[in-house]
């Protein structure tokens, strides 16, 4: 399923752009093991120096993820990083707004 991107097609473009300068695509299809799950995102995440959640977007981009399994998996990925950024406030750490992609 092809998702509509929202926005102009100059934003469009950069966002485009923006996501093959962080997480080429090549580099994608071939790093990721199959499982959305937190350790390979996590791993992901620290090699591309993004989110978890830019990960998961870039995967589902390369076509390496149905839309139901995206859908699925950025729901349960954006409520564990909330729960960690709320652990990390109570904790006495800043915590960083971020909208969530899967919407």
């Amino acid at each position: 399923m092809e998702v509509q991107e929202s926005g102009s097609p100059i934003e469009i473009w950069c966002n485009q752009v923006a996501a093959e300068v962080l997480i080429p695509m090549e580099n994608i299809r071939n790093d990721y093991r199959g499982a959305p799950e937190s350790d390979e995102l996590d791993g992901l995440a620290r090699q591309y120096k993004v989110s978890t959640l830019v990960v998961l977007k870039r995967i589902f981009d390369a076509g390496l993820l149905e839309w139901h399994e995206f859908r699925n998996a950025c729901s349960a990925e954006y409520s564990r990083v909330i729960a960690l950024a709320k652990e990390r406030k109570k904790n006495g750490a800043g915590i960083i707004a971020m909208s969530n992609p899967c919407e």
